[in-house]
């Protein structure tokens, strides 16, 4: 099910249809981290379900990979060998806080979360939410070596957040960046001397299948008809839409370089005719 009503047409074709839905399925798939002291969970977004990942070598807590449950810290501190991710976990005796050693075990926390993290979503390209408190969001930002975290995050503590009231939130956050992202590269593509594009559609639709396709924006009521032929890298349009036949040379262009894009883990923006970046059917911008 989609979340919004989809206009009625009929599509002969040798494979799905698949723009209509682009914006719909790629916002409502997408992961959050939710950070705290208490407890740390990747969660998955699929549409409005929210399902937590079991993610080998995520710690479960701050307080259990400290061994304290307390949140202030002794004056006297001991190395009590390696612990995950071959860092020297502290073991910590006495009453009275210790601030310095406390955001240094902090940073080594989120660390090793972020090992965990990266690994398993070491094939993801999409963007991860980051949701807690702003101390350790803030953080974990510092920490990360990953380029796939939304601007904005989800501020505040999520222990005990409702699904419903999770999402919502993320939304918000996946929607802004998403409208971040389209502006940037929006700008990428008017400005050719500077990035490498491409606006002629055989140019595109060969980059689409290179796998160069960064970004891809398509005039989402545009039509574009014809064959591309992948060993030469020419296209040649044709009047007459596809009509499903195997034999039939014709294809729908457009929808055959969104296909690609997304293949190759480009990032795909249906937009109407006048927000297109540049007065073209589709235009990308390219990784080289």
């Amino acid at each position: 099910r989609v979340a919004l009503p989809l206009g009625e047409k009929t599509v002969n074709g040798r494979s799905f249809h698949v723009r209509p839905i682009l914006s719909q399925v790629f916002e409502a798939s997408f992961p959050i981290l939710a950070l705290s002291r208490n407890r740390v969970a990747l969660l998955s977004v699929s549409g409005e379900t929210v399902t937590e990942l079991q993610v080998p070598g995520l710690p479960k807590s701050y307080a259990e990979e400290t061994g304290d449950v307390t949140v202030d810290r002794g004056a006297q501190v001991h190395s009590s060998g390696q612990g995950p991710g071959g860092k020297q976990s502290a073991v910590f005796h006495g009453q009275g806080g210790h601030p310095d050693t406390e955001k240094t075990e902090l940073h080594e926390y989120l660390g090793r979360v972020d090992n965990a993290v990266s690994t398993f979503l070491r094939e993801a390209t999409g963007p991860i939410v980051l949701a807690g408190v702003d101390e350790l969001t803030s953080m974990y930002r510092v920490v990360s070596d990953s380029t796939h975290l939304c601007e904005a995050s989800i501020s505040g503590n999520v222990d005990h957040e409702s699904d419903d009231v999770l999402l919502e939130k993320a939304g918000a956050v996946i929607a802004e960046e998403r409208d971040r992202h389209r502006e940037a590269t929006a700008k990428q593509l008017s400005e050719p001397r500077r990035h490498p594009v491409a606006t002629d559609p055989e140019q595109v639709l060969g980059a689409a299948f290179d796998g160069r396709v960064d970004t891809l924006f398509f005039d989402r009521d545009a039509e574009l008809f014809g064959s591309f032929h992948v060993d030469t890298k020419t296209m040649k349009e044709m009047r007459q839409p596809p009509t499903g036949d195997p034999a039939d040379a014709s294809h729908d262009l457009i929808e055959m370089a969104v296909v690609q894009s997304l293949l190759h883990r480009g990032n795909v923006h249906a937009v109407e005719q006048g927000k297109m970046p540049v007065d073209v059917k589709m235009a990308a911008s390219l990784r080289y």
